[in-house]
């Protein structure tokens, strides 16, 4: 099922981008209260870490009082803390909409187990190029095996 850029794969959440970013940190929130034996994980594409800090990326920056203007937080961060379930996060390294260093802060903002954190970055990949990297199918498909395997009804036979 797809719907807003969200794939519910039995037992595993994929947010890639959704048109209209503030959605990201209401979906990892939703995540967050799910019971955690509901699913088995959550994969992340081309994700930032809140919305002040995107606008110092956009060439409006230098605008006063721009941060005034942006009455939600969208604090992706935030949410990501209380999400106990394994995260992988998928980022190309060309992304010029988000820049690939919030990846890098929202792995260190991580206050649970950081081993069932994984993190690929995509090589010349565009923000919404990774999915057509040679080596995005593999590295979700690895994640989707590892972290379904404890739950009930999980088979990995098509």
């Amino acid at each position: 099922m797809q719907l807003l850029g969200v794939t519910s794969n039995p037992g595993v959440i994929q947010v890639d981008h959704p048109g209209g970013q503030g959605q990201l940190p209401t979906f990892v929130q939703l995540a967050a209260e799910l019971p955690q034996q509901s699913y088995a994980g959550l994969i992340l594409e081309s994700t930032f870490t809140r919305i002040a800090d995107m606008l110092a990326y956009t060439q409006w920056a230098r605008w006063p009082g721009l941060r005034w203007l942006v009455t939600q937080s969208f604090d992706t961060t935030a949410a990501l803390r209380r999400v106990k379930q394994p995260v992988l996060f998928l980022h190309g390294t060309s992304d010029r909409v988000v820049p690939v260093a919030m990846q890098e802060q929202l792995m260190a903002a991580q206050p649970h187990d950081r081993a069932r954190w994984r993190q690929a970055s995509f090589e010349g990949a565009s923000h919404s190029g990774a999915s057509r990297h040679p080596e995005y199918a593999a590295v979700v498909r690895n994640f989707v095996t590892e972290n379904k395997k404890g739950l009930a009804g999980f088979s990995d036979k098509p």
